[in-house]
């Protein structure tokens, strides 16, 4: 084949290419929506926390577990006010933990839940979970889940220095000045 046919092939076939790029690109259809063409919004979700009292513990000297269990408790309701379920987390913020007046929490006993059923347990072994008070160390004491618009749930907390925390002849010196701050905290979550 010579050079001028070699040529002339190689210019049709460019041609050619051409041809079918431009007819393709006449031929596609393309469609684009309007403004407002999709189109969504987010449902209620949000809950309602009540109590009707401060967090304290009732005496400051260490008092046995069935002293503890007859103090009175701290109260509080949570109250899911949309149509969205919800999961729960009931979380005790315990506040500035590592200040050097900052009350071990060794030394604290709890027992939270809805009714009298719960087992006392030193604050020091329940689980540690992320925080939302910064400088603060987060005890998770419940999870749970408020399915419809309406539903609620009432807690108790009962908060006391447990007496067998430490021998009694060392007990003064161990607490003498400290203190213990504490806030509750409800972090929920949307469930589809």
């Amino acid at each position: 084949m010579n050079e001028k046919t070699k040529a002339l092939l190689i210019m049709v076939g460019i041609l050619l290419a051409c041809i079918l790029a431009i007819s393709y690109a006449f031929y596609q259809l393309s469609f684009v929506g309007g403004d407002d063409n999709v189109r969504g919004g987010t449902r209620c979700f949000d809950l309602h926390f009540e109590d009707l009292n401060a967090i304290h513990m009732p005496a400051t000297l260490p008092i046995s577990e069935a002293e503890g269990i007859l103090t009175d408790p701290y109260t509080f309701t949570i109250t899911n006010i949309c149509n969205t379920k919800i999961r729960y987390e009931v979380n005790l913020e315990v506040l500035n933990p590592e200040a050097e007046n900052a009350l071990g929490l060794q030394f604290i006993r709890y027992k939270f839940g809805i009714g009298n059923d719960e087992t006392p347990t030193l604050l020091g072994s329940a689980t540690t979970v992320t925080s939302t008070i910064t400088g603060s160390q987060a005890k998770l004491m419940g999870t749970g889940e408020l399915a419809t618009e309406g539903d609620s749930v009432t807690y108790n907390l009962r908060l006391w220095m447990d007496d067998k925390a430490a021998p009694a002849n060392e007990y003064y010196e161990l607490v003498k000045g400290k203190v213990f701050n504490a806030k509750i905290s409800v972090i929920s979550t949307a469930i589809r």
